[in-house]
């Protein structure tokens, strides 16, 4: 097998981490759990090694033919060039010629297609907004939990804890949902503060769910949660040039859960992506190895 008909993609998010191997053979894919870049680089790298592993294994592949295939990763909490350089460089044993770059980027050239103009919305443990104009890609968020990822299921999971203090100080009104979160930790506002101390994005993010069970029920708080993360997404949008007609892709867990709550003029506009993060990696992966000839 020549190195040319060999790629490798991985798409690294926050909760999952997926490998793909496309060559002669056809495809195969893997996953495995993953780990944000900014939260933990060795955790990442250490979930993109084991994943890639394991996927050549299925692909009934021996490791050392990893290093004859083209590869691109895309890796949430990748912010810098900086990063992307520390974590291809961490993969070149393992991989050879390798390229990495954040999440985003495979998200976009996935959902998109390989050309077009269109806009995103990563809508996952993580969150990020991105537009695609001329072959420009413009992005808003993607920042990571510490300083941003609004409307991601890391934020909402937050917000509904803060917002159960807010309950217990008697600054916003009681819920069903609020009840039911303050019950699993036995009715402790300081079990709710040491889980939230040492909490991940993904720790955040399981409390996500509960927040959509919730609005189908008419809960005040599971509303009020999901219309601020509605709005930021349409103010982010709108900032990237997003114009009525314009197509849009809401990515990850959440997109049908926002789909309820944006405007109907971005509802109305969202339409099914045009692949996978993964076929995005795979794509970057090709290109990359065009561009070296």
């Amino acid at each position: 097998m020549q190195k040319s008909q060999l790629f490798i993609g991985v798409d690294s998010g926050g909760t999952l981490c997926r490998a793909i191997i496309e060559g002669v053979r056809g495809r195969v894919e893997v996953a495995g759990p993953g780990c944000n870049w900014t939260t933990d680089p060795a955790r990442t790298i250490a979930a993109i090694r084991a994943v890639l592993r394991s996927c050549a294994v299925k692909a009934g592949l021996a490791e050392a033919e990893l290093r004859r295939a083209r590869a691109h990763i895309g890796a949430a909490g990748i912010v810098s060039s900086s990063d992307a350089t520390a974590l291809s460089r961490a993969l070149e044993d393992l991989l050879g010629e390798v390229t990495a770059s954040e999440d985003l980027d495979c998200a976009v050239a996935g959902a998109l297609g390989p050309s077009g103009d269109g806009f995103v919305a990563g809508l996952g443990t993580g969150s990020f907004l991105a537009g695609r104009q001329q072959g420009t890609v413009r992005r808003v968020g993607g920042w990571g939990l510490a300083l941003g990822d609004e409307a991601s299921g890391a934020w909402l999971g937050r917000a509904l804890l803060a917002r159960a203090l807010h309950v217990r100080d008697g600054l916003a009104e009681p819920s069903a949902l609020v009840a039911r979160v303050m019950d699993r930790f036995g009715n402790d506002p300081a079990e709710l503060v040491r889980f939230a101390s040492t909490a991940t994005p993904a720790d955040f993010a399981v409390f996500a769910p509960l927040i959509a069970e919730a609005l189908d029920a008419g809960d005040p708080a599971a509303a009020d949660l999901l219309n601020t993360g509605a709005g930021w997404i349409e103010r982010g949008l709108h900032r990237l040039g997003w114009r009525p007609g314009a197509r849009l892709c809401l990515l990850g867990g959440l997109g049908p859960l926002y789909t309820r709550a944006l405007p109907a003029q971005l509802s109305e506009a969202v339409v099914p992506p045009v692949g996978t993060a993964l076929d995005g990696a795979l794509s970057l992966a090709r290109q990359a190895g065009a561009a070296q000839g």
